[in-house]
C-alpha cells in the first residue's frame, strides 16, 4: 500500500510532461512520480527519505 508524503521542499514539475508530481511513501522507502496519469514518469528506484528522493527528482542534466 502506497501513501502520499508530504514534504517541504519544492519539487520540480515533470521534465518530460510539465506536470505535477507527488512524493509517495511505501515501506518506509520514498519515490517521485508524476501525478499525470499519461506520462508513467518516476525515479527508477526508491530513497530512504524524502529529502533523497527530492533531490533525485530534482536533479537535471542541464538546469537552465
Amino acid at each position: 500500500m502506497s501513501m502520499k508524503a508530504e514534504t517541504d521542499s519544492e519539487l520540480k514539475p515533470c521534465p518530460f510532461c510539465g506536470g505535477q508530481t507527488e512524493i509517495v511513501l511505501e515501506s518506509d522507502y520514498f519515490t517521485v512520480r508524476c501525478t499525470n496519469t499519461e506520462c508513467y514518469s518516476v525515479i527508477d528506484d526508491w530513497r530512504t527519505s524524502e529529502d533523497e528522493a527530492t533531490k533525485a527528482w530534482n536533479r537535471r542534466i542541464k538546469d537552465d
